[in-house]
């Protein structure tokens, strides 16, 4: 995300933390309650650290052609 100044917000865990700060309409996306926020940010991390790197592989292994792609 490229704020309008330039500055550069590439990370989506605080992309949400900005647009919460930032917004006054539309759906929070960090609970405004301590733990609730505290299990969100750690739902948030685990599928950055276990989850998405094995959809990424899933994902790329299905681009790559299969046996019956070779044109034999």
């Amino acid at each position: 995300m490229v704020l309008y100044d330039g500055h550069l917000i590439p990370e989506p865990s605080i992309i949400g933390e900005y647009l919460d700060a930032n917004l006054d309409s539309g759906p929070r996306l960090i609970p405004p309650g301590r733990d609730e926020a505290r299990r969100t940010r750690f739902q948030d991390r685990m599928m950055d650290l276990y989850f998405n790197d094995s959809i990424a592989s899933l994902l790329f292994q299905s681009w790559k052609p299969g046996e019956h792609a070779t044109g034999s």
